[in-house]
């Protein structure tokens, strides 16, 4: 995608910072080569159901002001490098529990030489409880990674009280799942704010992000040990 293609789609970025998106999507699908990183293999595909799609949560950043961030589940670097890459002032902290995705990331991040980006290889069930991380960010993203029962144990961890959880999501999913999991976030000190819908560009679709805010701190039993709560969701309980 072209500068202009990206404004027409929404996302109004600087000639240096489209060489910089480009340059990740080729380091991305280079290192898709040798770990599976993303189901995607082509560049247009990638700038559109990638790069347009973690650069959505953008005016969700802006309004909040956010300082810190963290990307759960980041995998190849989605959506915490995109964004990274635009909002250089941004910390932005990637975990993912697959310490080979981390370390391919690592070398994507060096190769850009983004300096406001760390990458940590742990799962979130775990990390959740260490000191430096628990509580400690304005917003927690999470992009593919689970259904909403299971991510907003997870997040909630992560989450300052009165920050935010934005859980990227399809329409469909959106809707199924936020009604489900009305109990996991209230018992995850988390309260609904919104669905933000936006558009894909080259007919890839819509797309949603469920926004959920923390209002109290979390209970320190939770979350629960790693696979707890794929196993038995608190919804179930």
């Amino acid at each position: 995608m072209t500068v202009a293609e990206l404004a027409q789609a929404g996302h109004v970025v600087s000639d240096a910072e489209h060489a910089l998106l480009a340059q990740f999507i080729e380091l991305l699908l280079r290192e898709n080569e040798k770990l599976n990183l993303t189901a995607i293999r082509d560049v247009e595909t990638a700038w559109a159901k990638h790069i347009c799609d973690s650069l959505a949560v953008l005016p969700l950043i802006d309004a909040l002001e956010a300082r810190t961030i963290v990307d759960l589940g980041s995998g190849g670097g989605l959506p915490g490098v995109p964004i990274a890459c635009l909002r250089p002032k941004l910390n932005v902290t990637l975990v993912d529990s697959t310490a080979k995705k981390i370390a391919a990331v690592e070398r994507i991040v060096s190769e850009l030489k983004l300096r406001n980006v760390r990458l940590i290889a742990e799962r979130a069930e775990v990390l959740a409880h260490q000191p430096p991380h628990r509580e400690r960010y304005d917003a927690v993203l999470a992009r593919a990674v689970g259904t909403l029962d299971m991510l907003l144990e997870w997040a909630s961890g992560f989450c300052k009280v009165e920050g935010q959880c934005w859980l990227y999501k399809s329409i469909e999913a959106a809707e199924v799942e936020t009604e489900r999991a009305e109990t996991v976030a209230a018992r995850c000190a988390l309260d609904y704010d919104d669905t933000y819908v936006y558009t894909l560009p080259a007919g890839h679709g819509d797309r949603a992000i469920v926004i959920y805010s923390k209002i109290e701190p979390l209970p320190r039993d939770l979350p629960r040990p790693p696979w707890q709560a794929k196993k038995k969701p608190l919804s179930e309980r």
